[in-house]
């Protein structure tokens, strides 16, 4: 498993997610390789299970648009992986989310990322998420903030990888006061 894939100089566009595996190590060229993925809920994936972690990859050099209608999606998810490496890394307008970590996802390493009009938010990490290093990292003009992070609990009937009923769930959430 793994390997290298080099991505030339230009722009390609992807009407369905890139699920990245194992070892991967997914290179441009920096500020000329660009992806543009057109109605996809999520750009890039990389997801292990539970019981399985995904590790090693590295994303780097690569401009990424994510276009179509706004809902809660990302243009770069990572869910039960270990050591990602993510290096000049631009994400512009994506539809929702730039950057979404989410449930059981460790020792990661943001370098030189930036998100650019994020529907949501620019960088949102979601329960379980240790270990990560962000390094000169930037998120401007995002609809709602530039860093979001929570460890809030799910009920059990509610799937780990349904966010809209996350979304819903977090509406009926109250603090607990005194």
């Amino acid at each position: 498993m793994g390997g290298e894939i080099r991505l030339p100089a230009g722009c390609l566009e992807l009407r369905n997610t890139l699920n990245l595996t194992q070892g991967i190590c997914l290179t441009g060229v920096a500020g000329r390789t660009e992806l543009v993925f057109k109605q996809a809920d999520y750009g890039i994936i990389i997801q292990g299970a539970a019981d399985r972690l995904i590790e090693q990859v590295t994303i780097s050099n690569i401009r990424i648009y994510h276009q179509g209608e706004h809902k809660f999606c990302a243009a770069l998810f990572a869910s039960h992986a270990r050591a990602l490496h993510l290096e000049n890394i631009e994400i512009i307008s994506p539809r929702a989310v730039g950057v979404l970590f989410s449930d059981q996802v460790y020792q990661s390493k943001l370098i030189n990322c930036r998100v650019q009009y994020a529907g949501l938010v620019g960088f949102m990490f979601i329960r379980d998420v240790n270990e990560t290093l962000m390094q000169q990292c930037t998120a401007e003009y995002c609809q709602q903030s530039g860093v979001f992070l929570t460890d809030l609990k799910l009920p059990g009937h509610i799937d780990p990888m349904d966010f809209e009923a996350q979304l819903h769930h977090t509406d009926r959430c109250q603090p607990r006061t005194g």
